[in-house]
């Protein structure tokens, strides 16, 4: 598939089965493969946070301005940038 066809055959779900679950093999493969994404020099200044919890997948949907397949979804990934990943020292520096 070329950059062109990936880029119009992308959609974005929101119709979600509430009450389904993933097993553990598919959380580890979706982290997996997010694990794989490129960043500049490879540094990857981002921290995984899953929340499956129905509390905080609804206080998740607040603060996304109401979105309720927010809380719908069975697991949410939030993804934490790393700002001072510069400051881990020599592991960037050697790059």
């Amino acid at each position: 598939m070329d950059v062109f066809e990936a880029m119009n055959s992308r959609r974005s779900e929101h119709n979600f089965l509430p009450n389904r679950k993933l097993t553990k093999e598919q959380i580890d493969l979706i982290l997996e493969m997010a694990s794989l994404t490129p960043s500049g020099y490879n540094v990857q200044p981002w921290h995984f946070c899953l929340v499956e919890e129905p509390e905080r997948k609804q206080e998740l949907a607040e603060i996304a301005f109401g979105q309720s397949h927010v809380a719908d979804a069975a697991l949410n990934i939030v993804v934490l940038g790393d700002l001072d990943f510069y400051k881990h020292g020599e592991e960037v520096a050697d790059l």
